[in-house]
Order: structure tokens, then C-alpha cells, then sequence
């Protein structure tokens, strides 16, 4: 609030906000006592992929409508944290352009263009009654690069919690505007299979990471999809084993008691619990309904596959079994228990499943969880959700090119 930020921030012995927007906004400066209040200092940040050091130019942070814009003269002191926080009044002293916006979200909202130190002039590129979406460019600073003051009315806004914690410990947060055609875009196809722990495990981390990665970037779309793979072609589709039986065939007896506490260890962290008894056999019909969930709308694709790993891996349920399989369809949302039914009894998606499968033996996928971002990143294994937000962080900001 605009109270916080005179305690913590903003230590000049003059500071108001009515002396911040002047006389022609007097009337008004009562509205913003105690709303919130946003400082945006422009900085070079040079980043790989990104072009230029442009941090001359500011752009709108909410839609509206530009109100009358006012021009007040004064000083070009730096607008400097350290300078900030002297009593001087530097956002009060220093020239500065007024440039309300009304918005139809957020009431009225005033930003200030401050000069500073080593800027000529600020300059508006719209109009005043011009109606404007956030993000748009709406001035820039002639020559160096200086600070908006964002004000708020009072319950107009709520800033979350990370940024809070930052300016209660008087921190900067940094933060990069892309226009539309930079939108965060991220693509994830997971290749994998359902009889694979380390597929659960990967799982649970990857969406661990993609929830994390949008609370702090909610404008950022990431799409998901799964693809199938066959951990084990020689499996039977229609005659399931006893789990141990495979295990102890497939690994050893020793190998298969050293692999299980690994899995039940990593699977506790993240709230699987893994058990070790039932049956195992082929998957096609759990792809296959996979697909078709995914076709129907992606979201239920995720819905379905947690309920399927959490059947397999922790209830010990027939990963085969239609009857399981159909009535997990129906409580994800998919379809009702006789429509998946009535799908499992056919052959529809299974050469479309098959091609999938050919596809990711071609790019020489053995082992999965495999993670391809964007078309052009493969993360291979159950990795922990910081690997997968290190690399989303880097494909958002450009710093690994995308397709």
C-alpha cells in the first residue's frame, strides 16, 4: 500500500500522494490513500534471444481509457533505490508526466512517468480518450531509462505474496513484459508408459513444476500432452502376471528387492505409495483411452492418467481390465462407464496409438518418462519439478531459442 511503501521504501520526508500528482489531481489524490501502489524502475537487462537493451519504453498494465495527462516540472535527481530511500523526495521533486487510465476492472489508475537523471525528455505516444490494452506501449524516456509510479484506489487490487515478501525486505523483483508474440508458449509431449514407476514419479514432478512455474507466470500456457510407449511389447494384452513373478523374471530377485525401497522412497516425497502386489500386463487399452481423452479435451487426458497410475501403483488394480479402465473414464469426466466400455471394445485409436509408438522408437526413444519441450528439448527420467522450471524459465525468457 502506499502507507507500506513510505515506511519501507519511499523515505522522503515530503512524500504524498497528492504532492506526487500536483495540483491539476488534488481533488482526486484522497481516492489513492491508501490503495496500492506499484514502482516499475526500467533497468537494461540483456538477455540471449531477446534483442537490445530497450528500457526506454513503458507500456499500460491495465485496459482502459487514457484520461487527461498532465506535464509537471521539476527536477532530474537518479531515481536510484539507494536515492529513493533518502529523505529526499525525489518522485515529488523530480519532472514527471501524469497519465491516468480508466479502467472498467480496476477504477481509475494513475501512473507517473518520472524523469531522472540523465533522461531529456518523457514522452507519450497515445492520446488522451484513446482506448488501450495492457501491454501496449504508451511512452518511452528520451535517452536513459527511469521509473513509473503505479497508484491504485483502495481495494482495487491485492499484490500476491512473493512480491509482498520482496518489498517488505525493501528487494527489487524482476520482472519482463513480452508482447503478444512472446507470450509464454510452452509445449510438453511425455512419452510414457503406465506400468513405469518412474512415469508416476515423473508425473507427479512434472505437474509439481507446471504449477509452481504458472503461480509466478500466470499469463504463460502450457500444454500437455501424453504419448504412449511399450515399457515391454512382449506383454500379454488379454492374460495378466502376477507382478512379483514378472519383477523377479525380468530383474532377479536381488535387483527387484534393491529397486523397490528406491521407488518407495522417491514415490513417498511426493505422496505415492507405491505397492507391489497385483497383476501386469500390456497397455494398449489404457493409451488407447488416453488418447481419446486427450482428443476430447487435454485437461481430462491428465485427469484420466493420474486415476489410472493411482489405480496401478497404489490399489493394485488389473491395468488391463476394461471394467477398471471404463469406470475410471467415467469418474475423471471422460466419458460414462458404457461409452469407454463400448470404445475399449473396438479397435478405434489402436493404429493411431501404434503410430505414436513407431514414432518415438524412430527418434530413438528406449526409456521413458521422456519429456520433449517445445519440439526441440528431451528431459529423460523422473527428474525433480526445479530441473523442469529451470528449463521453462529459460524457453519463457528466450534464452534457448523455440520453434
Amino acid at each position: 500500500s502506499v502507507d507500506e511503501a513510505t515506511r519501507i521504501w519511499i523515505k522522503g520526508r515530503e512524500f504524498s500522494v497528492a504532492r506526487l500528482l500536483g495540483d491539476a489531481y488534488k481533488d482526486e489524490a484522497p481516492k489513492f490513500v491508501g490503495g496500492a501502489l506499484a514502482i516499475f524502475r526500467l533497468a537494461p537487462q540483456r538477455l540471449s534471444g531477446v534483442g537490445g537493451q530497450d528500457y526506454h519504453r513503458f507500456h499500460v498494465p491495465v485496459d482502459g481509457k487514457i484520461g487527461k495527462m498532465t506535464y509537471i516540472a521539476g527536477e532530474y535527481y537518479t531515481v536510484n533505490p539507494q536515492a529513493i530511500r533518502t529523505s529526499l523526495d525525489v518522485y515529488g521533486e523530480n519532472a514527471r508526466k501524469i497519465v491516468p487510465i480508466d479502467s472498467p476492472q480496476f477504477g481509475r489508475v494513475m501512473c507517473v512517468c518520472v524523469g531522472a537523471m540523465m533522461v531529456g525528455s518523457i514522452v507519450t505516444t497515445v492520446e488522451e480518450g484513446a482506448e488501450v490494452k495492457r501491454g501496449d506501449e504508451y511512452g518511452y524516456f528520451a535517452f536513459g531509462g527511469s521509473t513509473i509510479v503505479c497508484l491504485f484506489e483502495k481495494g482495487a487490487v491485492e499484490w500476491d505474496e512473493d512480491l509482498l515478501i520482496n518489498a517488505k525486505s525493501s528487494l527489487e523483483t524482476l520482472l519482463r513484459l513480452m508482447s503478444a508474440s512472446q507470450q509464454q508458449q510452452i509445449s510438453l509431449a511425455v512419452v510414457s508408459d503406465i506400468i513405469c514407476p518412474w512415469c508416476y514419479i515423473g508425473y507427479k514432478e512434472l505437474t509439481n513444476a507446471i504449477d509452481r512455474f504458472k503461480n509466478v507466470n500466470p499469463a504463460a500456457k502450457v500444454d500437455v500432452e501424453y504419448k504412449p510407449f511399450l515399457l515391454d511389447p512382449k506383454l500379454n494384452c488379454k492374460e495378466p502376471v502376477e507382478k512379483t513373478t514378472y519383477f523377479l523374471k525380468k530383474f532377479g530377485e536381488q535387483r527387484a528387492k534393491m529397486i523397490m525401497p528406491v521407488m518407495n522412497q522417491r514415490g513417498a516425497e511426493l505422496g505415492i505409495k507405491f505397492r507391489w502386489g497385483g497383476t501386469i500386463r500390456q497397455t494398449t487399452s489404457a493409451h488407447r483411452l488416453l488418447m481419446f481423452a486427450y482428443q476430447k479435451e487435454p485437461k481430462l487426458q491428465l485427469a484420466l492418467l493420474e486415476k489410472i497410475f493411482e489405480a496401478y501403483f497404489e490399489q493394485e488394480k488389473d491395468i488391463g481390465s476394461h471394467e477398471m479402465l471404463a469406470g475410471l473414464a467415467e469418474d475423471a469426466g471422460v466419458a460414462s462407464k458404457d461409452e469407454a466400455l463400448e470404445f475399449l471394445a473396438s479397435d478405434k485409436l489402436y493404429p493411431e496409438v501404434q503410430a505414436q509408438i513407431m514414432e518415438a522408437q524412430g527418434k530413438g526413444i528406449t526409456g521413458v518418462p521422456c519429456t520433449v519441450i517445445n519440439q526441440k528439448y528431451a528431459i529423460s527420467g523422473g527428474q525433480k519439478s526445479d530441473v523442469y522450471i529451470d528449463i521453462f524459465e529459460k524457453v519463457a525468457a528466450r534464452e534457448v531459442p523455440v520453434s
